[in-house]
């Protein structure tokens, strides 16, 4: 079993009056250390109708007061004064809602939240780092029997190194306030208990989705002041999605974010804990996973980076109906998970200079032990991965309507560069794993309804080819015939162009248009950077 200090660790943890999950932490808190006020009786005159004269000094403040026990005379005109009213001078102390002189005998007087006022029978005044109150005890012993909290301050475990500190109360957040307690970072107060959190990752998930792609960044991308990529421009990248479940008894629990280390609202959690990633447009908690890609010897063969995570709700596996954690309240409720797709900015491992091979992708969340788990043992998962050499090291070339014919005319096949935008079958082996380059599924072209493999099944290995097969009959080779576009003369006849011509040649005068590329119309006549609309276009608009 997990040790915690010098007490075993289950689900939860105690700390005197509050307890942390199912767990017990050693010795209770609640030791009630004497000696807190300057006089251990307290400070006040004689009740009961009787005059007495004191002196009293409470944090640095000094009265002097002399009244008759009972009821509080007016400064100038006799009567009651309320404390709601403003004490004087002469009547500086509230008590039960009255300005009196000095306490009652069995009350300290204390300058409590910059107002001088009179304990509550059973309290103390007592000072602490923070200021000075009323409190049953002016000192907690925590858990490990070592630390030693002031009033005004609250132990918590810090989960990284599993030690006791003081923590200030106004620091600690509302949902994690358990008693002389903070609840842990990453878990919050249920009732008199910090039930505990235990994130795990979904391995089936995680190891169904590696995939290799590639994207270009520009020089201004916010990928790479974030440490998602190493450099801008044509960049290889191994995307997955990264599924965490949150199994344990309790919610992982952060709250508001706050960037603004001085806001001055009770609710944020740490601002050193999340960051503004501007590529989402939001905080994110920092840390919350990390990627990298070890080699055979388990030496790291591309530079990882700590991926920040917006903790929510995403997916129920079990838990409470209705979603409560978003982005601007952050957390994962026991029984559900929350889900980074690969689609995402940034949930990938830049591989760009990683030479083909087997490797092995290790995932881990929680990575600085920042959040607080019951078990920390499922926190890291290692997946295979083959990468192959890629299919067009020397990136995309420009269309060039005379190369870019069947038969290959200028003998540009196999050179490593994707041509014409991966159109003509005879590119297939540069273009098919040439996502940055080829704007079809089907580079290889299309083969027909004439194979011995084209069964329910693939028998024979032909998904995800670069190549349309059986006449795109077959339902397991949708990912290279949904949107196959070819000049394969076996692939099905596309119109590439079903919203006609647009502005002629004369018109157009020349001018390169990026953003009508790829919009369906044949533009200015059909010159090169109009192939992808103009290759096929049954209406004719060339000239």
């Amino acid at each position: 079993m997990r040790r915690l200090g010098s007490s075993g660790v289950g689900a939860s943890v105690s700390i005197g009056s509050l307890a942390v999950g199912s767990l017990v932490l050693g010795t209770l808190l609640g030791t009630l250390l004497a000696g807190c006020a300057d006089d251990a009786t307290g400070v006040g005159g004689a009740g009961g109708g009787a005059t007495a004269s004191s002196s009293v000094s409470t944090s640095g403040v000094a009265t002097s007061a002399s009244s008759a026990g009972g009821e509080a005379e007016g400064g100038g005109g006799g009567g009651t004064l309320y404390c709601w009213e403003g004490c004087t001078e002469a009547l500086p102390l509230c008590e039960d809602g009255f300005c009196v002189a000095a306490c009652s005998a069995d009350r300290d007087a204390c300058d409590e939240a910059d107002r001088l006022s009179c304990c509550e029978p059973g309290t103390v005044c007592c000072d602490g780092p923070e200021g000075s109150g009323c409190a049953t005890t002016c000192e907690v012993t925590c858990p490990d029997e070592a630390t030693v909290c002031l009033f005004g301050t609250l132990c918590e475990l810090r989960p990284a190194d599993e030690t006791w500190f003081c923590t200030p109360a106004d620091d600690c957040q509302p949902e994690r306030r358990c008693g002389e307690g903070c609840c842990p970072l990453g878990s919050r107060c249920e009732g008199d208990t910090c039930l505990l959190p235990n994130l795990r990752i979904d391995e089936e998930i995680l190891t169904s989705s590696i995939e290799v792609g590639e994207q270009t960044f520009s020089e201004n991308a916010c990928e790479l002041p974030e440490g998602c990529i190493e450099a801008t421009g044509r960049r290889r990248l191994l995307r997955f999605d990264l599924q965490t479940p949150n199994v344990g008894e309790g919610d992982l629990f952060l709250g508001k974010p706050c960037i603004d280390p001085d806001d001055p609202d009770p609710a944020c959690a740490d601002a050193d804990l999340f960051q503004f990633q501007t590529c989402h447009g939001h905080p994110h908690f920092s840390t919350y996973a990390g990627y990298r890609l070890l080699d055979a010897k388990g030496e790291v063969a591309a530079s990882g980076h700590k991926q920040a995570f917006c903790l929510l709700d995403f997916i129920r596996e079990g838990g409470p109906p209705n979603a409560v954690y978003h982005c601007g309240f952050q957390g994962i409720q026991a029984g559900w998970a929350d889900l980074y797709g690969s689609e995402l900015p940034c949930q990938w491992v830049d591989i760009s200079d990683v030479p083909p091979g087997d490797y092995r992708l290790e995932v881990t969340v929680n990575t600085e032990r920042l959040l607080v788990e019951s078990d920390y043992e499922d926190n890291v998962v290692l997946a295979d991965v083959r990468i192959d050499a890629e299919a067009c090291p020397g990136g995309c070339s420009a269309y060039d309507e005379v190369a870019c014919q069947p038969g290959d005319p200028e003998g540009r096949a196999g050179d490593g560069v994707c041509d014409c935008f991966g159109l003509q079958a005879w590119d297939a082996l540069d273009c098919t794993s040439c996502q940055a380059c080829a704007v079809t599924t089907c580079p290889g072209g299309c083969q027909a309804d004439d194979l011995a493999c084209c069964g329910a099944v693939d028998t024979c290995g032909l998904a995800a080819d670069g190549v349309c097969n059986c006449a795109g009959a077959a339902a397991w080779d949708g990912a290279d015939c949904d949107l196959c576009l070819s000049a394969d003369a076996d692939c099905a006849a596309v119109d590439s162009c079903p919203a006609g011509c647009g502005p002629t040649e004369a018109e157009c005068a020349g001018e390169v248009v990026p953003a009508w590329q790829g919009d369906g119309s044949c533009d200015c006549g059909a010159p090169p950077w109009e192939a992808l609309d103009c290759f096929s276009c049954v209406a004719g608009c060339q000239g």
